[in-house]
């Protein structure tokens, strides 16, 4: 009786991907990808909004705003919160 190897070192025949299908993978995930962005930067926004002390003031923190939480951007909130007025819902 033949000893089978252990493991095999390579499959026996690579998969085969066609290019119609390259084409579908890259446009779902072209799709896919903005949305998740999207996403992460809304949540970043509610949390920044939580940690100041803001929710239903708008946090308008720019394409590159800062959400580090330092104290200047704390006072920063609280000025423009307290120009604006009272929080409405």
């Amino acid at each position: 009786m033949p000893q089978l190897p252990l493991y095999h070192p390579r499959p026996e025949r690579w998969p085969q991907f066609s290019l119609r299908g390259l084409f579908v993978v890259a446009t779902v995930a072209a799709l896919l990808v903005p949305c998740a962005v999207a996403e992460y930067r809304r949540r970043q926004n509610l949390e920044a909004q939580r940690r100041h002390g803001a929710i239903g003031i708008p946090l308008d923190l720019g394409e590159w705003g800062d959400l580090s939480g330092s104290p200047e951007s704390r006072a920063a909130v609280r000025a423009e919160a307290e120009k604006s007025g009272p929080a409405t819902h």
